[in-house]
């Protein structure tokens, strides 16, 4: 609101007589907002959850804000998911997938406010992201034709045969 602006300004003034961007910066720290955005969207991209979690705990120690972190993360996964829509961009991560990561943050995000620790719904969502690719991509392996997929096929059909010769076993003859 315009009172908290007048009183951040106000602060702001008692403590250095020249105001700049880059004293906003350092108080807000919101300069290593915009790096840790571009960090953790690399982290996420590689799918890489030690990456992901050093840059929230790096964040953790320098004090910055989580729920505003993860608006501006959020916000900047919008731009993209528009710009694959709208402009046809691509980006290493898929439609699909950047749709499916704002939604994770999304709850997130609603998750802060109730968290012991603020760091702890986005560093959830770090782990689960990776859990969910890599599982995503074995099973796209299991689905991709090769002697794997015919082995389990074979498998299942072998299991089945055998149900159904138990089942008949059992059924009462009439």
């Amino acid at each position: 609101s315009f009172r908290d602006g007048a009183k951040i300004l106000e602060e702001l003034s008692l403590s250095s007589k020249h105001i700049s961007v880059g004293l906003i910066e350092k108080k807000f720290k919101t300069s290593s907002i915009e790096v840790n955005i571009q960090g953790l969207l690399s982290s996420f991209e590689k799918k890489d959850a030690k990456a992901g979690i050093n840059i929230v705990s790096q964040m953790s120690d320098e004090g910055v804000d989580f729920k505003l972190f993860t608006e501006e993360l959020i916000n900047a996964l919008h731009q993209r998911l528009i710009s694959q829509v709208v402009e046809g961009e691509s980006f290493k991560m898929s439609l699909e997938e950047t749709k499916k990561l704002i939604e994770m943050l999304a709850k997130s995000h609603t998750s802060i406010k109730y968290a012991v620790l603020p760091q702890l719904p986005l560093e959830l969502t770090i782990v689960e992201w990776s859990a969910t690719t890599e599982n995503t991509e074995k099973s796209t392996e299991a689905q991709k034709p090769g002697t794997d997929g015919v082995i389990s096929l074979i498998l299942v059909a072998d299991t089945l045969g055998s149900l159904e010769a138990i089942v008949a076993a059992l059924s009462p003859k009439i």
